[in-house]
C-alpha cells in the first residue's frame, strides 16, 4: 500500500449500506462507488463518521476498506478508520488497516 497525496476534486464521504440482517451490503456499496465515479468524484472516504465509522467493528471497517480497494476504479480511497482518542491506539489501528490492505 502506498501513500499518495490527496487529489484535488470531490471526495465523497460514503455511507455504509446494510442488509436487512444488519450485515454490510457489499453489492450495494460497490454500486455506490461506481455511481460516485460516474458522476465525477475523484475519491471516496470510507468508514468515516458519515459512514458509521465510530459504530462499526474493526472487521467491518476492514471489509469496507477491502471492498473499496477492489472496486475503486479510478477513485482514490481514503480510509478514516483510525479514529481514536489516544495516539497509541490510533497508531495501532492504522497498522492493522495497513496489514489488511496488504492481504
Amino acid at each position: 500500500m502506498s501513500m499518495e497525496p490527496i487529489r484535488a476534486g470531490v471526495h465523497v464521504a460514503a455511507i455504509t449500506p446494510f442488509t436487512q440482517e444488519g450485515l454490510i451490503d457489499a453489492p450495494y456499496f460497490v454500486r455506490l462507488l461506481a455511481h460516485f465515479e460516474a458522476h465525477g468524484a475523484q475519491g471516496v472516504v470510507v468508514a468515516g463518521s458519515t459512514g458509521e465509522g465510530p459504530s462499526l467493528s474493526a472487521p467491518e471497517k476492514v471489509q469496507l476498506y477491502q471492498l473499496a480497494v477492489q472496486a475503486k476504479g479510478r477513485l482514490q480511497v481514503i480510509a478514516v478508520c483510525c479514529r481514536a482518542v489516544w495516539t497509541r491506539r490510533s497508531t495501532w489501528r492504522g497498522k492493522q488497516r495497513r496489514r489488511a490492505a496488504m492481504h
